[in-house]
């Protein structure tokens, strides 16, 4: 599982595809669900129960024990990223978060934070999007190597 808000949404439904699609090689596609893709699911949720608890319903619906789910922020202080990682740790979830700006709240409820020493929101989504790549890479080579 992945998300994020903003520009971070874009790069977070990017990652998913390339998991599911692929990325250097056809493939068996691997499980993502990207939590910002559905603004259906994003608008009632925000108008039933509020903007925060967004992305943790959709962790309710389809997080298991051992599951990984990734957090981009590029602030680390967005509302439905902390309770995002607060129910994940409630379910032994594992979580990594991709960071700017000292990492903000984000950073203390994380098993795994990447924090780009900046405060240009624009160069943090950059770097961000350069670790997802490598990320997407070193998965479809584990999973998959000839």
């Amino acid at each position: 599982m992945i998300g994020g808000n903003g520009g971070s949404a874009c790069d977070s439904d990017h990652f998913c595809s390339e998991l599911v699609v692929k990325y250097q090689f056809t493939r068996d596609p691997i499980k993502c669900i990207s939590l910002n893709s559905s603004t259906s699911h994003l608008t009632a949720c925000s108008n039933d129960f509020g903007y925060d608890k967004t992305f943790k319903r959709i962790i309710e619906c389809f997080g298991k024990e051992n599951d990984i789910l990734i957090l981009l922020s590029t602030s680390g202080n967005s509302k439905n990223i902390l309770e995002a990682l607060k129910y994940a740790n409630l379910k032994n979830i594992k979580t990594i978060c991709l960071l700017g700006k000292g990492g903000g709240e984000a950073f203390k409820y994380s098993d795994i934070n990447i924090v780009i020493e900046s405060n240009d929101t624009a160069l943090i989504q950059q770097a961000h999007m350069c670790i997802l790549h490598y990320l997407a890479m070193e998965i479809e080579l584990d999973l998959y190597k000839n």
